[in-house]
């Protein structure tokens, strides 16, 4: 029972990744090209298995969960807060701010 409750809420995590990595992927296919795309899709998975396969038994048995803990925290923290920031001011030149300076910097007029 304890390992399903882990496991549904990993198993629906890894759904909506998968759903943002293809909508990525096609929309670079559909701008660009697709051979480029496919191309990078290869090379993603590839590394990827790299990665797993050489660091993933050893980060588990040689790093104390503790360490990794915080190492991965840290990461979210940092990682998350810019795009949080990127998401929220937007790009420069548009949202509140553009507002606001519009409405004062007719002021002169009247």
């Amino acid at each position: 029972m304890h390992t399903l409750v882990a496991a549904v809420p990993a198993f629906l995590a890894s759904v909506v990744e998968f759903v943002e990595a293809l909508t990525i992927v096609l929309a670079v296919g559909v701008t660009r090209q697709w051979r480029s795309t496919l191309i990078g899709v290869g090379a993603a998975v590839l590394a990827l298995a790299v990665i797993v396969g050489v660091f993933g038994t050893a980060i588990v048995l040689f790093v104390p969960i503790e360490i990794l803990r915080l190492v991965v925290g840290g990461f979210l923290l940092v990682f998350g807060c810019s795009g949080s920031a990127r998401r929220s001011y937007g790009r420069p030149g548009h949202g509140r701010s553009t507002t606001r300076r519009r409405s004062t910097s007719t002021s002169w007029i009247s």
